[in-house]
């Protein structure tokens, strides 16, 4: 997968995605299961800290998830 690509060929210590529809929501609109189960594992094994997504128009925030369980900041991306 191209992301995976991207994701191993930098060296950055921050490393942010950004995309339309969110892996997790609490918004009327729902969360993207596709998103979810094909970017989000890509995402945590690539390390990223922070996913942005835009298609519910509100700020919403994650404490940082893997396998969307809270784990601490350095081991999960916030969403």
């Amino acid at each position: 997968m191209w992301l995976a690509a991207d994701l191993a060929a930098t060296s950055q210590p921050w490393k942010f995605v950004f995309h339309h529809k969110p892996a997790y929501t609490a918004s009327r609109h729902p969360e993207d299961m596709d998103v979810r189960t094909w970017f989000v594992p890509v995402e945590e094994e690539g390390g990223v800290a922070i996913d942005f997504a835009g298609h519910n128009h509100n700020y919403e925030r994650t404490f940082p998830l893997r396998s969307g369980v809270v784990v601490p900041s350095t081991e999960g991306t916030t969403y």
